[in-house]
């Protein structure tokens, strides 16, 4: 998240004759996110990594068989016969853990509701794991966050489908998983649903069993089949909602071939669309599958900016139509389109891993970082390209 507000301090609006400007005072640094209000609006295209590997869990080790009925990732097995593992870890209560749950605050579980809600009080633990009654939001979103869930929190807020002004019950989602927590006495087991084996995870609930490891006794106690849904007493806010007035938010999703519904980089949202809730709908509806090509999406990104669908590893033709209204280097006045040529253009890459596509993402990046993607216009037009590596400590993805 602080990656996100660091890359968001480079982008801002400039003025080029199509809109009035003003100076900025102090506070307007201070009180809004770090986009300029005045000018024409900056493009701000976020390509954004859908590969199966954004099921796994953000917080503690994985290991990934492969996927079990249809989409739903394999992320660490176990055999009660033989009492054998494949994932165990330590939980660190120093060390903050992002997600769903506040990790200052302690869970109570709401039966009758099935959500996770925090626990107000004088007596609360203060050791950040809890117990049977209190848990620590801090544990509990060591033990279920995904990285799916972590890019959603930091860009739309969360995942959800029940929202109102004052409220919101955040949805987790990800692959199935058991984890033993030496220093914790346990075993956690976390899965999209009951019947997860025969179905997706499009719109099942994330289930979570908590119990004994071997001869010790689980610090938080046992449990079965509560749901990661948790109840925030606020409005659902993001990266994108805070922004939204600012700029002009694209979004690119993309996994490989093997994800239809993606392919190599599916345009889910053109920047000049103006309707906020069809990017928030976009962003938490997509599920994560398959394979990671990267550079395929990059050059999307590209014919994107172009206006010319010169690479097609994705049909983006609906988005495609230059010096029109489609046009990210163009905007509307008195009804006649006309060039924003000093529009600025800033791609946002967004991935938890190494590429396995067979396009190298540097050679879009640097292509659309260095050339004049439009020479139509006035000036040079060249998109600034920010690369997130999130989630994942894997040397060879960093380095990607």
């Amino acid at each position: 998240y602080r990656m996100f507000l660091i890359v968001l301090l480079g982008v801002c609006t400039f003025h080029c004759g199509l809109a009035s400007s003003s100076a900025a005072s102090m506070a307007d640094y201070e009180n809004l996110p770090p986009f300029a209000k005045t000018g024409v609006k900056s493009n701000v295209l976020l390509v954004m990594d859908y590969s199966g590997s954004m099921q796994f869990p953000a917080h503690h080790p994985v290991n990934f068989d492969d996927y079990d009925g249809d989409r739903v990732a394999d992320c660490g097995d176990y055999y009660p016969d033989s009492n054998s593992i494949e994932v165990e870890t330590s939980y660190d209560s120093s060390k903050d853990y992002y997600g769903y749950f506040d990790s200052d605050k302690y869970y109570d579980y709401d039966n009758l509701n099935d959500y996770w809600e925090p626990v107000s009080g004088s007596n609360l633990p203060t050791d950040r794991v809890g117990n049977s009654n209190e848990i620590s939001g801090n544990l509990l979103n060591f033990l279920t966050m995904s990285r799916i869930d972590l890019a959603r929190k930091a860009l739309i807020g969360g995942k959800s489908d029940s929202c109102s002004d004052s409220s919101c019950i955040l949805k987790a989602q990800g692959g199935w998983r058991y984890v033993k927590v030496t220093n914790l006495g346990l075993i956690a087991y976390v899965r999209p649903g009951e019947d997860w084996s025969s179905l997706d995870i499009d719109d099942k609930d994330m289930l979570i069993d908590v119990f004994d490891s071997n001869n010790s006794n689980s610090e938080i106690g046992e449990f079965d089949s509560r749901h990661v849904n948790v109840k925030v007493n606020s409005e659902r806010n993001g990266i994108v909602q805070n922004n939204f007035d600012s700029v002009q938010f694209g979004y690119i999703a993309y996994a490989n071939v093997g994800n239809s519904n993606l392919d190599q980089g599916t345009i889910k949202h053109g920047v000049k669309n103006s309707n906020m809730t069809e990017l928030v709908d976009s962003i938490q509806e997509t599920v994560p599958y398959q394979g990671t090509d990267t550079g395929e999406a990059m050059w999307e990104a590209y014919d994107y900016l172009v206006q010319s669908d010169d690479h097609n590893y994705r049909d983006n033709s609906d988005y495609i139509n230059e010096e029109s209204e489609k046009d990210p280097y163009y905007k509307t006045v008195n009804d006649v389109p006309q060039s924003a040529w000093c529009r600025k253009s800033f791609v946002v890459l967004i991935s938890d891993g190494e590429y396995n596509g067979n396009v190298d993402p540097v050679n879009p990046a640097h292509e659309m970082h260095t050339n004049d993607l439009r020479t139509d216009l006035q000036n040079n037009q060249t998109a600034k390209v920010y690369s997130l590596f999130a989630f994942s400590d894997d040397e060879s993805g960093e380095n990607s």
